[in-house]
């Protein structure tokens, strides 16, 4: 009976002490809060990516030193969803590229690990802009039952697109590689259009959108609409 009565007692202090959580959204700031650099950022968000998407490797998504000029390029195009102020549980990177790019992107011939400053854009410049979704990573191990990490990080990625359309950054078109099941979901139910399956090594759905105009699936997509508004 002891035993039981500590042990129930036990789940209550860990469930008070999940629910009491911090989630905050954060950008370069929090880099230099923590005294990192891009290298050490990059190094945390590389291991995030290993341990949630199978088949991540070296050949399809890149290194650190790759990576680090291109997030230290356009801070803009980045956020991290941190809790108790120190603790990276999620990330999204989507930034800005050329429109050759873009097509190599939806021709299946463009791997994360051939991305240069060369073929980006500045999210920070007013105009049009292509978009590439490369990452949202939300870790489920920290969810609460008042929040689910994921769906923080598409949170803070609408509020940032909105908030950059205010700014002047218009997007007129989107797309992104699915490389999980979750992940074709979440495209297909955003109204996204599946191009084709990416020909690296990790596989994956190619999947597209045009914002302005505004493509008629995409009608039923919340964030697109909302964006169509700002952007007038």
């Amino acid at each position: 009976m002891l035993i039981e009565l500590l042990l129930s007692v036990a789940d209550r202090c860990v469930g008070w002490i999940l629910q009491r959580r911090v989630f905050k959204v954060v950008g370069e700031e929090f880099l230099d809060r923590s005294k990192w650099s891009y290298q050490d950022l990059l190094r945390r968000l590389v291991g995030l990516d290993h341990a949630m998407l199978p088949g991540a490797n070296l050949v399809n998504e890149g290194t650190v030193e790759q990576w680090a000029p291109i997030f230290k390029y356009d801070p803009e195009s980045w956020r991290l969803v941190v809790y108790n102020h120190r603790v990276i549980v999620g990330y999204f990177h989507a930034f800005s590229i050329t429109d050759e790019a873009y097509a190599s992107i939806l021709s299946g011939e463009m791997p994360d690990s051939k991305f240069t400053i060369a073929a980006l854009r500045k999210l920070s410049d007013p105009g049009v802009h292509k978009l590439y979704v490369c990452s949202i990573i939300g870790q489920a191990d920290h969810d609460t039952s008042q929040h689910r990490v994921q769906d923080l990080v598409i949170s803070a990625f609408a509020k940032h697109l909105i908030w950059l359309g205010k700014q002047g950054t218009h997007i007129s078109h989107v797309c992104t590689v699915a490389t999980t099941e979750s992940g074709e979901r979440l495209c297909r139910k955003s109204g996204l259009n599946p191009v084709g399956n990416h020909s690296d090594l990790i596989g994956g759905t190619v999947f597209s959108g045009q914002i302005l105009p505004l493509e008629t699936k995409l009608h039923r997509n919340p964030l697109a609409r909302r964006l169509s508004k700002v952007y007038g």
